[in-house]
């Protein structure tokens, strides 16, 4: 069976192309900041021990957003509202909130990644005499902001290579050296190839039909080896979400239990690790406790969120499937989105009185 429109929504929200009626809107939400305060590292307001590990919560000093990337300098990319105007920024210990500026036209930028050298990916939001159509574009400190037209890139490499969605033509894209590639449908009705995540060796991950109405399998492609498709030993709908140097890949598997006469019965979603030299590995398979991961770093370590009822951050270890707990304020929901090599994992929470979701970052150490 395919999965449904509102469950692949909830699986791959961060990846998914804005229609242009939500750039529509979202360009009356993100109006660019211009006086972001700045913060020195803010204060500790959760942790946790697992063995030997500690795990601590920071919460950045934006009144509502999301830290949705990290890089091995400490930078982290956020979105997200202060003092009521809202934007991309830029976030490191040293010099606090920077907004990414966007082009005189530009009414707001949205990240979508960053790589190790400080470079920004993600889409901003014409005026009203350009259409108010989503742009894509790429930005760092040095260079500043460099318009990309009508392709969103969602991920980058140290190269600068990306991948992601061109809105002309209507498909998914890779920038690799300079050369745009655009990705096909591989069969006839069959719907175009996803991509989600390049790594610094230019593989990237993606999945696609390969018959019409089938299921979605999961590929890794490079520019010298074309599509390689791991043989997965399930039934069920594979997205593999985040790739990294040594070319270990993160994700889920969406699936049933039974199909029943009104469709899918008991639905589920399990964590999934996948390495050319060792294969698949899954989570345990339990409707009512669904798992994905959204991004996996050189270390094997996994970043993602569990949903008993309601999204909670969760990390994995290298050696094992079983979700371990980051901590939130009072037990709060979250997301863990993605996580470095030097073990700083960001994504957002909840926090009280207001309940706003707040970008987070969690510091994992030896005890």
């Amino acid at each position: 069976m395919r999965l449904t429109v509102a469950t692949l929504a909830f699986a791959l929200f961060l990846f998914e192309p804005l229609t242009h009626a939500q750039s529509n809107q979202a360009a009356h939400f993100y109006t660019l900041s211009r006086t972001a305060k700045e913060s020195a590292s803010p204060p500790i307001i959760a942790a946790s021990s697992v063995g030997v590990l500690t795990i601590t919560l920071q919460v950045l000093p934006l009144d509502f957003g999301r830290a949705i990337d990290v890089n091995d300098r400490g930078e982290i990319a956020v979105n997200g509202c202060v003092a009521g105007s809202c934007g991309a920024y830029v976030w490191n210990s040293e010099s606090g909130l920077r907004p990414i500026a966007v082009s005189p036209v530009g009414v707001g930028a949205f990240a979508r990644g960053m790589n190790d050298r400080g470079e920004v990916v993600g889409d901003y939001y014409g005026d009203s005499s350009s259409g108010n159509d989503a742009r894509g574009f790429i930005w760092s400190a040095r260079m500043g902001m460099r318009d990309l037209g009508l392709y969103s890139p969602r991920s980058i490499n140290k190269h600068g290579d990306t991948v992601g969605f061109c809105w002309e033509p209507f498909s998914w894209c890779a920038d690799i050296d300079g050369m745009r590639r655009t990705f096909s449908a591989l069969c006839d009705g069959c719907a175009i190839p996803q991509l989600f995540a390049i790594n610094d060796k230019g593989e990237i991950t993606g999945a696609s039909e390969v018959v019409f109405f089938g299921r979605f399998r999961p590929f890794v492609w490079t520019e010298r080896e074309g599509y390689t498709w791991p043989d997965a030993p399930f039934d069920d709908n594979i997205y593999l979400l985040s790739i990294n140097r040594r070319s270990e890949a993160a994700g889920a598997r969406f699936g049933c239990l039974f199909i029943a006469d009104y469709g899918c019965g008991d639905a589920y979603s399990t964590v999934l690790r996948w390495t050319r030299k060792e294969g698949w590995a899954s989570g345990l398979v339990d409707p009512y406790l669904w798992t994905f991961a959204y991004d996996m770093n050189d270390k094997g370590i996994m970043v993602g969120a569990k949903r008993p009822s309601g999204e909670y951050p969760v990390m994995w270890r290298a050696d094992n499937l079983t979700p371990i707990d980051l901590p939130t304020l009072n037990g709060a929901t979250g997301e863990a989105l993605a996580v470095n090599d030097k073990r700083t994992i960001v994504g957002w929470t909840r926090v009280p009185p207001d309940g706003f979701e707040r970008p987070a970052v969690w510091t994992i150490s030896n005890n």
